[in-house]
């Protein structure tokens, strides 16, 4: 329970940063990639979610559609803010002070996993994981995050051979080039590099 917590206490903290960049047009535009709804629109579900669960903690009983419907969530940033704030300070209590570790860095991996899972079981296509031959001989991926997938099309390829593979169409820009070019990384924590692994 406390890794849960924990877990989500990051979720939105990076909700809140993101909320700080981000202006209001943005946030209530629809947008395909969420089929046709808004980041405002899913957020203030997960936040009406996380208020329906703080509300029913004392009698056990939660009930997702008695929930309070704010639609300002949706549409304005600066509520949506406040909401979050209202959210962490509920759950921090129950958690108490203890810092955030790898934890938090592989439920965002794992939360990624389920969600590429679920388009690829929706579609019918094919989701193909990510791990190389190297990354895989030191453990340095997560189970059930970035170890999801169907085909594992570059699990044999040590991670040097996975860059001079990623250059061989340089001219076409296939793969962004600043992708090819930034040191690797997981992008689980700021400046996180794979050197610290090993890998």
């Amino acid at each position: 329970m406390e890794q849960l917590i924990r877990a989500n206490l990051h979720y939105l903290s990076q909700a809140e940063s993101l909320l700080e960049r981000m202006d209001d047009g943005r946030f209530a535009t629809p947008a395909a990639g969420f089929y046709n709804s808004s980041v405002g629109g899913h957020l203030r579900h997960c936040i009406e979610h996380y208020l329906s669960f703080l509300a029913g903690m004392e009698d056990g009983r939660v009930d997702y559609d008695c929930r309070a419907r704010d639609e300002r969530v949706e549409t304005r940033t600066g509520d949506a803010v406040e909401r979050v704030r209202e959210v962490k300070a509920a759950m921090k209590p129950v958690f108490g002070d203890l810092p955030e570790d790898v934890t938090e860095e592989n439920m965002q991996a794992r939360i990624r996993g389920v969600f590429l899972m679920s388009l690829s079981n929706k579609s019918g296509r094919l989701l193909l994981t990510t791990g190389n031959k190297s990354e895989l001989a030191v453990g340095y991926c997560t189970m059930y995050g970035d170890m999801c997938g169907g085909l594992a099309v570059i699990s044999d390829l040590p991670k040097m051979q996975v860059y001079a593979l990623s250059r061989i169409n340089r001219d076409k820009e296939i793969i962004p080039w600043d992708t090819i070019d930034k040191p690797p990384s997981a992008e689980l924590r700021p400046d996180q590099k794979d050197q610290e692994k090993g890998c």
